[in-house]
């Protein structure tokens, strides 16, 4: 099998375990390969995959196996407007929060294969030194809305599970389930380019998806992933320098928030990550089991 038909069973298989069947567009984007394939290339390939029936098609969705979990697109477009259509309603209140540079959407509403029952996760980058400070206002502001902690109802809430700083956009381990995500996350509000500087910053995704970065880069590509989601990009507004003084009372402040909120956290974490310029609230291994799932599927198609 060429390495093109393979890249393309391989990027199936991967969606399947989320219970997702890519439409075409998302399949070049989003495929499994070291060096780049021209749409060409990859058009020719999918055709051929289907003349053969090593893979099926329904509505534009490609996949390999039938399941019964498998959204049926109408059923799958109509959660993805409704959650989207949250985010619009709201994102100017979260996004309003002193020191957020950026607001990314991840987790499964991202990769475009949400439940009903899903929350919305979003990844949130604050200014350099002010992350604590900028997450004790959001939780503050946003109570109505966020999900709380061991809460058994949290469809349509939103979950703040990222939180990082501008300087600090790189990503790792470096493997398939984190290109993955990173490739997937979308911004929904952006005050200074600072999803191309989180691209950037991650070019290492090419190792796995190659197409991804070179296809993202075009915001139109973007929309047609979430066209429902209007695109908040805030104005460069022209501040005042604060002094070396006023800065270090903030850099106090945000230290003293971080100390008291990890204290607080500190009980109740597993495998979450709080530092002080960084804060992952994933209480899951998420990343191994995707993996170690994926591997066993591909050794059962032989492609490993």
């Amino acid at each position: 099998m060429k390495s093109v038909s393979k890249a393309i069973i391989k990027t199936i298989i991967y969606s399947e375990i989320f219970g997702s069947s890519p439409n075409k567009l998302e399949l070049f984007v989003k495929l499994h390969s070291q060096k780049l394939i021209s749409k060409s290339e990859f058009d020719k390939s999918l055709e051929k995959l289907l003349v053969q029936k090593r893979i099926k098609t329904n509505n534009n969705r490609y996949n390999i196996h039938s399941h019964s979990n498998l959204f049926k697109s109408c059923k799958l477009a109509s959660i993805i407007n409704q959650k989207n259509q949250l985010i619009s309603q709201n994102i100017d209140l979260i996004s309003s929060t002193p020191f957020i540079r950026a607001v990314f959407l991840t987790g499964s509403l991202a990769c475009r294969h949400p439940k009903p029952d899903d929350d919305i996760d979003l990844m949130i980058v604050t200014s350099k030194n002010r992350l604590w400070i900028s997450r004790f206002l959001l939780l503050l502001k946003t109570h109505k809305i966020r999900r709380r902690p061991n809460s058994t109802v949290v469809n349509n809430k939103f979950c703040f599970n990222i939180f990082t700083e501008e300087d600090n956009l790189n990503f790792s381990p470096e493997n398939i389930f984190i290109a993955n995500e990173i490739i997937h996350s979308f911004p929904v509000y952006d005050s200074d380019n600072i999803y191309q500087n989180y691209l950037k910053a991650n070019l290492w995704v090419v190792k796995y998806l190659a197409n991804s970065l070179t296809v993202k880069k075009n915001q139109s590509i973007i929309n047609n992933f979430h066209p429902k989601i209007k695109f908040n990009r805030a104005l460069n507004k022209q501040t005042k320098k604060k002094s070396v003084s006023v800065n270090l009372i903030f850099n106090l402040i945000n230290y003293l928030l971080y100390l008291l909120q990890f204290l607080f956290m500190l009980p109740k974490t597993s495998n979450e990550t709080i530092k002080l310029n960084l804060a992952l609230f994933h209480p899951k291994k998420t990343d191994s089991t995707i993996i170690s799932e994926y591997k066993t599927r591909l050794k059962s198609h032989n492609l490993i």
